[in-house]
């Protein structure tokens, strides 16, 4: 009889700069899947092909789309995903008018506008809406944590205070359900997010002060064009591009650890002249026996010991988290799941302003762990990740390779789990 797993691939596919990252779950017993796209994590713009590096036509589903920050790169990508696919779940961080200007001017600037983008900055929401997407979330702040629940799907996310909405309703013209960042738990695949960046009440006290002064310095004259460039201008120079939100993502596959599951994970370099399918089916299992027989690869088994309470396979994507700055507000977040981490999306295509080298002391020892990070990351960055543990890795993404990742559960039968019983606990 053959074996009935739960399966799941995790690339990280080669585009130039921030991450194009994506998952996709395909339980053998139900035939359930679940399929999510993840797209940032650099705040330089550099002007490329939306498609580059990626295949839109493998997607009809996604499940869930995480835009985690607003760089023109990563607004385009997103935008050609969703005219090639049907989308359910939207996250993105709320960006209000002002800090969408900055983006609209950059884009000017570089002479990179177009209609689609046009219309996304000025109102997310609704252009989100207009695509036919059920759940829309923006989010603002950090929410519920993730707590277990017998539910077998739901989203866990709770609405700002009634001041914040207020503001919100103020700048954009209309109320929008934003929310504190927090959870999905969809087909056992568990999607746990955090939300970081500067707070509403300041850009909106910015938002209100600058456009008396420009109504003062124009006599009441008012250039909605020249003023918006002003405003962008102003915001710049005062908070800089890196007090935009961003959003962290935690993704896991839910199990009941070694004494019940077995798991089988393989780590490999995906090269560009070889597109690895992003989205799991029965046919795409070709694409996985050819890698584990012809190709190198890790085989990671260390997690599988029956004595552990937990596997390690869980992806943490950092966007362009300013983890120094943010270093408190995340660790009480996310520390909490650091032992089943073991795939870390370097921030800000490696930039040494957005790292701390805390985040290598999260790990649990003896496990190999992959730090994933743009081919350009900063030299100390490395220096840090590798000194730290001799089983960290550093891999990269860029225009020409990405990272492959492939696992399967599937529950222990007697025999296997009297042989996990009997094994030397190392």
């Amino acid at each position: 009889m053959a074996m009935v797993a739960r399966k799941f691939r995790i690339l990280y596919h080669n585009v130039d700069q921030g991450v194009f990252c994506t998952g996709s779950l395909l339980d053998e017993e139900t035939n359930a899947k679940f399929n999510y796209v993840y797209i940032g994590a650099s705040q330089e713009y550099i002007p490329t092909s939306p498609s580059a590096g990626i295949t839109f036509n493998y997607y009809e589903d996604i499940d869930l789309l995480v835009l985690a920050d607003f760089n023109i790169s990563h607004i385009k990508r997103m935008i050609a995903l969703i005219k090639m696919a049907k989308v359910r779940v939207v996250v993105y961080p709320y960006m209000a008018p002002v800090q969408r200007q900055v983006v609209l001017q950059e884009a000017l600037a570089a002479a990179e506008e177009d209609e689609d983008l046009k219309t996304f900055l000025n109102d997310p929401y609704r252009f989100f809406k207009s695509q036919q997407i059920i759940f829309v979330y923006p989010l603002m702040g950090n929410g519920p944590q993730y707590e277990p629940s017998e539910e077998e799907n739901y989203h866990c996310f709770e609405l700002v205070n009634e001041e914040e909405l207020k503001f919100a309703t103020e700048l954009e013209g209309y109320f929008q359900p934003i929310v504190r960042a927090g959870y999905m738990a969809e087909k056992n695949w568990l999607m746990f997010m955090g939300c970081y960046g500067l707070d509403l009440k300041t850009v909106r006290d910015f938002s209100v002060a600058a456009e008396a002064e420009n109504r003062i310095l124009n006599e009441g004259k008012m250039d909605c064009v020249k003023t918006e460039r002003q405003m962008a201008f102003s915001y710049l120079s005062k908070f800089g591009r890196s007090s935009f939100g961003t959003i962290v993502l935690y993704s896991s596959l839910l199990n009941e650890g070694p004494s019940v599951d077995d798991c089988m994970l393989m780590v490999k370099t995906m090269g560009s002249s070889k597109m690895c399918n992003p989205v799991l089916t029965p046919e795409s299992e070709l694409c996985s026996a050819y890698c584990m027989y012809k190709g190198d690869h890790d085989y990671c088994k260390h997690h599988n010991q029956i004595s552990m309470s937990h596997h390690i396979q869980g992806t943490l994507l950092l966007g362009n988290l300013n983890i120094n700055k943010y270093c408190k507000e995340f660790s009480d977040r996310f520390s909490s799941i650091s032992k089943y981490i073991r795939f870390y999306a370097i921030p800000n295509n490696g930039n040494i302003e957005n790292w701390d080298n805390m985040l290598t002391d999260w790990s649990v020892k003896g496990h190999r762990k992959y730090w994933i990070g743009n081919s350009m990351s900063d030299a100390r960055v490395i220096k840090d990740i590798v000194s730290a543990d001799p089983n960290n890795r550093f891999m990269t993404y860029d225009g020409v390779s990405g990272v492959c990742i492939y696992g399967f559960y599937t529950k222990l039968n007697k025999e296997r789990q009297q042989n996990k019983s009997n094994e030397r606990q190392l």
